[in-house]
């Protein structure tokens, strides 16, 4: 939010700068006439790229600050934490007691995303890792030297490609997430890995009707 509120100031200020630069293509354009689109100010069918109004003012840089303070009541009728829900699908050997995912969907409420394939990219990743977490991983240690035993990845196992199913991610957008903050986002962070194991170890009960207490 204090980036936009920054990138805001410095617009606004790119526009009056033009509106009134003697050498500009929009010069005399009133500000609220300026469309700003893809590094361009454009008005009554003229435009005046950010370089070329950089370039006439010098070459200097043009800086501007941005800050964001929250009314000290907001965190009192709305949530600032993202949160989510996770489903997954598994096959369990009951033979060999084996199990292996086949689907993992989540459902997220992250606020406004501001750049879909990084956000789906984190998500994916922190689901891969709630398999690891559940049906792979295992820290060893030495009980008389103290030392972890699993201390590499030839022994101590992560989930590989054969080990991932189809991961969804899906993001869900809602209105009181724009009184979170002024660009409506919150962060995603950890939890992608949060629910998964949880997830796993409810569709193993479900399939055979024991419970997993322990990973």
């Amino acid at each position: 939010s204090a980036v936009l509120a920054a990138g805001s100031a410095l617009q606004k200020r790119l526009v009056g700068m033009s509106v009134e630069d003697p050498g500009s293509p929009i010069r005399g354009a009133r500000p609220e006439d300026v469309r700003v689109e893809g590094g361009k100010l454009i008005a009554n069918g003229k435009t005046d790229s950010f370089a070329d109004l950089v370039k006439r003012a010098g070459g200097r840089p043009i800086e501007e600050r941005g800050e964001v303070k929250p009314p000290p009541d907001r965190n009192k009728k709305w949530s600032l934490h993202s949160y989510g829900a996770q489903f997954a699908e598994v096959l369990v050997d009951p033979e060999l007691g084996t199990v292996r995912v086949t689907r993992l969907v989540g459902a997220f409420a992250a606020g406004r995303i501001l750049n879909a394939r990084l956000a789906r990219s984190q998500f994916m990743g922190g689901m891969v890792w709630g398999i690891g977490m559940a049906l792979h991983e295992h820290s060893v240690y030495d009980e008389k030297l103290g030392r972890i035993v699993t201390r590499d990845l030839a022994d101590y196992h992560v989930p590989v490609n054969a080990d991932v199913p189809a991961v969804e991610p899906l993001f869900l957008e809602l209105e009181e997430d724009r009184e979170v903050s002024p660009a409506g986002a919150k962060g995603i962070g950890e939890i992608g890995i949060t629910g998964t194991a949880a997830a796993i170890a409810s569709a193993v009960f479900s399939a055979t009707g024991r419970r997993i207490r322990k990973l």
